[in-house]
């Protein structure tokens, strides 16, 4: 009766020997896995031993703080030579050696959130100033542009006044002689050599161009003139 229970439960022997086998070189190579926590990789360490314990095999404490402590990644070397000085992976049992890896980890996590929250607010406040003083560059550029252009156009009409000017007094002098100019020529026709209808087409001419040069005067005064 026991050995139909054993084989119903636990397989022929054979098989079970060969289950042991092969739980024993899992727990000889177990490893943390990549980016795993500490309470991922004790809580997998603690599924095997069991497993193991289900199966008639028994392990030696120091044997099992051992592979917990050289499961993990590199970065807790410090860490295991720290435990192994302290003689904690011959005394402690796996649940007290975890404790302090938990411990270590979650400061490791606290400093880890600290300094990327501060890098991130350094960052942006260098972003920030960096934003704001290109702007205020280019407020700066715009301004310098205006008070060039402004002065650029306070020249330039200053020398158009200048030219205006100039040319007043120029033209104020040349309108008597061009008026008095004209109006004599046209007096001085040859009535033999032109005919009625030349004499008024050029006599037509000469007004236009008094007109012209000087504009504000009328027909009353044009008549006057002659």
């Amino acid at each position: 009766m026991w050995t139909d229970l054993c084989l119903a439960y636990e397989g022929p022997s054979d098989t079970r020997d060969t289950k042991i086998v092969a739980l024993r070189l899992k727990f000889t190579a177990f490893k943390a896995l990549k980016g795993e926590k500490v309470n991922g990789t004790y809580t997998r360490l603690n599924f095997l031993l069991n497993d193991l314990e289900n199966n008639g095999m028994i392990i030696s404490q120091s044997e099992v703080n051992a592979t917990f402590v050289n499961s993990l990644p590199r970065k807790w070397l410090s860490m295991n030579q720290t435990q192994r000085a302290n003689n904690s992976i011959k005394n402690n049992s796996l649940a007290a050696l975890y404790s302090k890896y938990l411990y270590e980890e979650g400061l490791i996590d606290d400093i880890y959130a600290s300094e990327s929250q501060r890098f991130t607010i350094k960052a942006s406040s260098s972003k920030a100033l960096i934003s704001n003083n290109y702007f205020q560059d280019s407020d700066s550029d715009v301004e310098e542009d205006n008070r060039t252009n402004n002065k650029f156009m306070a020249d330039l009409n200053a020398e158009i006044d200048d030219l205006t000017k100039g040319k007043n007094k120029k033209d104020k002098s040349d309108k008597g002689k061009s008026e008095k100019g004209l109006i004599s020529k046209s007096f001085d026709w040859d009535d033999e050599s032109m005919s009625s209808e030349d004499k008024g087409t050029t006599k037509f001419k000469a007004f236009m161009a008094i007109a012209e040069d000087k504009p504000f005067v009328g027909k009353g005064d044009a008549r006057s003139g002659q």
